[in-house]
């Protein structure tokens, strides 16, 4: 039997970032399938990542055992501020780390976007391709944009890409052109009453925002019975 034999090697090294998109897959699942272990998993995996790779405001790349790769990297910075939207999305509670991030994150922003903010690596221009992994780019212009439309703040319209090499980051222009309902509530409602092209803000009145117009619902059944 296969047990018996030698086992294949595990590469047991924990990734910054790959670790941040399992947490936002974690995230996405709670939506959609109710299990509210899954948020629960998200929450204590981000928690987890932060003990074991954020260090003296200083984002760790990765780690094996005791040794880490110290280096900062957009990558990392960038889908942790994009896994922290949607946990603020969803509990209200990350709003202060919301903002730091968002800072940390701009300052691989110079006249475009840099993969590296470490003395001792040179400046190299971030990769806007996305693979089967979000691009670097793709992943901070999309946190920004969550964390402006969140906190209600003001945020314009972007280009679409070509497809294929720029999905992901077409979601941000499909969001930031008003092609997605911005959902504003007193509190979270129910993901699968709403539309899958959904943000939800906390508010104290109730509308759909929606092709650059907002509607406004008396209740929560008005606007769910609108779509």
């Amino acid at each position: 039997m296969r047990k018996k034999r030698n086992q294949p090697f595990v590469d047991k090294k924990i990734i910054t970032s790959w670790n941040a998109l399992a947490g936002i897959g974690l995230v996405m699942a709670w939506r959609y399938t109710a299990n509210i272990k899954a948020l629960e998993k998200a929450k204590k995996l981000f928690t987890k990542l932060l003990e074991k790779h954020y260090d003296k405001d200083k984002l760790l790349h990765s780690s094996l055992g005791k040794k880490v790769q110290e280096a900062e990297f957009l990558e990392d910075c960038a889908a942790v501020f994009l896994l922290i939207t949607y946990l603020h999305e969803e509990t209200s509670e990350y709003q202060e780390l919301l903002v730091s991030f968002s800072q940390k994150v701009q300052l691989f922003k110079k006249s475009e976007w840099i993969e590296s903010n470490n003395s001792d690596f040179m400046e190299i221009v971030a990769e806007s391709y996305d693979h089967p992994t979000p691009s670097s780019v793709s992943l901070a212009e999309f946190g920004l944009l969550r964390m402006n439309i969140l906190l209600n703040q003001m945020y314009g319209p972007t280009e679409y890409r070509s497809p294929l090499n720029h999905d992901f980051y077409n979601l941000i222009t499909l969001v930031s052109s008003g092609d997605s309902h911005i959902i504003h509530s007193p509190e979270r409602l129910d993901w699968n009453k709403l539309p899958l092209n959904s943000i939800q803000v906390r508010s104290n009145k109730i509308l759909d925002c929606y092709k650059m117009k907002c509607m406004e619902f008396k209740s929560t059944e008005e606007l769910f019975n609108s779509f």
